[in-house]
């Protein structure tokens, strides 16, 4: 099957360190790869970024990107 583009996305906050990323096609379903989860550590230097979700093709995705901020 193949997946919709898709149309809205959408940021909440959860909490003083968290965001969610929720992405819906035109029918108002949600994107494959959502929720997006977005966390700052406690001390502002790193951001952990985990998508969960089913692709197009049925399988399961859980990633987690690490981010380190860089000081000049």
């Amino acid at each position: 099957s193949e997946a919709l583009p898709m149309n809205t996305a959408a940021m909440e906050a959860v909490n003083d360190r968290t965001m969610q990323l929720t992405q819906k096609n035109a029918e108002g379903e949600p994107g494959p790869l959502s929720p997006n989860v977005w966390e700052v550590s406690p001390d502002g230097n790193t951001l952990t970024v985990t998508t969960t979700g089913t692709t197009a093709d049925g399988e399961d995705v859980h990633n987690v990107e690490i981010f380190d901020r860089v000081q000049n």
